[in-house]
């Protein structure tokens, strides 16, 4: 894995400023502390596509909960499984909440990931995007990579 405040990586891509921040892109308008964004939203961020959704990954249990109830009380519940709970609200972009496990790190979250375009994560505590050693290079190669650690490999290859 890759930190983006590598020096020599700064001058390629940006670290999305803290929801704290007003200027904030993805302008969050309720604190995300414990929690990670990760996958397509920032497959779409550094590659300059919309983007479909928010993947909102919690370090704890009560990470979790307190994030879900702050969304059940300020947003639609669109979706439920097992996995994930969606939330929408007057057309903005959908917010879904993992609730099948909690991720102490990025790395935890990338060994669920079928596709190296994706292994990047923003930790909202720490302020850093940490990046599969690949995310970038497959991105601007375009270049879909199956991740050979994933821990559900039959699922991806059989999709």
């Amino acid at each position: 894995m890759i930190e983006l405040s590598i020096a020599n990586m700064e001058c390629l891509t940006k670290t999305p400023p803290s929801p704290k921040n007003t200027s904030n892109k993805y302008n969050f308008p309720f604190d995300l502390t414990g929690c990670f964004l990760a996958g397509g939203a920032l497959t779409s961020h550094y590659t300059g596509k919309t983007t479909n959704d928010f993947d909102i990954y919690p370090k704890t249990k009560k990470d979790r909960d307190s994030i879900v109830e702050t969304l059940f009380d300020e947003y639609h519940n669109y979706h439920a499984s097992d996995r994930a709970l969606t939330f929408v609200k007057d057309g903005e972009t959908p917010i879904q909440v993992m609730i099948f496990d909690v991720f102490q790190s990025a790395q935890s979250i990338f060994d669920y990931f079928d596709f190296t375009v994706n292994m990047a994560a923003y930790d909202f505590d720490t302020d850093e995007t940490i990046m599969d050693e690949n995310f970038l290079v497959h991105n601007s190669q375009r270049y879909l990579h199956i991740n050979p650690n994933t821990k559900y490999p039959y699922a991806t290859v059989c999709a």
